[in-house]
């Protein structure tokens, strides 16, 4: 889906506006945005669970921000609610607040053995050759260039 469409179309579900939620989340999430962002650059995107009756964001806000810093164009979505209902148990970005350390390693040992289905870097848009993390740029800059 392209991530324009996303944030036009689609409530962030925490009843704020979406440059609200990126803002918090690098306020808040730091290491856990920087984290993601890796990820995601290593070619690991879980996609992004959607409510398509209520058009909202159900899981991966922290995906999105990453996107956006990233300058994605189009990022996997899934229906939150369809054939895989136990999704939440291994979501990317369902790990515990920062600091980073606070995360279960079983957990997370669980979820490196049973990630979810993931979208290659380069079918989302994204020149590969890019390999910095832009966190710093004000939302409303990235914002603006969808």
């Amino acid at each position: 889906m392209p991530l324009s469409d996303l944030i036009h179309d689609y409530a962030n579900g925490d009843q704020t506006s979406w440059p609200e939620e990126v803002t918090w989340i690098k306020a808040n999430h730091p290491r856990r945005l920087a984290r993601i962002t890796r990820e995601i650059q290593a070619g690991n995107f879980p996609p992004i669970r959607l409510d398509f009756e209520e058009q909202r964001v159900v899981d991966g806000h922290h995906r999105i921000t990453a996107a956006l810093d990233l300058q994605l164009t189009e990022i996997p979505v899934d229906d939150a609610w369809g054939t895989d209902q136990d999704w939440w148990l291994h979501a990317s970005d369902s790990g515990a607040d920062d600091p980073e350390q606070l995360v279960d390693p079983d957990k997370q040992a669980w979820h490196d053995l049973h990630a979810p289905h993931t979208t290659p870097l380069a079918e989302c848009g994204r020149p590969a050759s890019r390999t910095h993390l832009p966190h710093e740029r004000p939302i409303h800059d990235v914002l603006e260039n969808l």
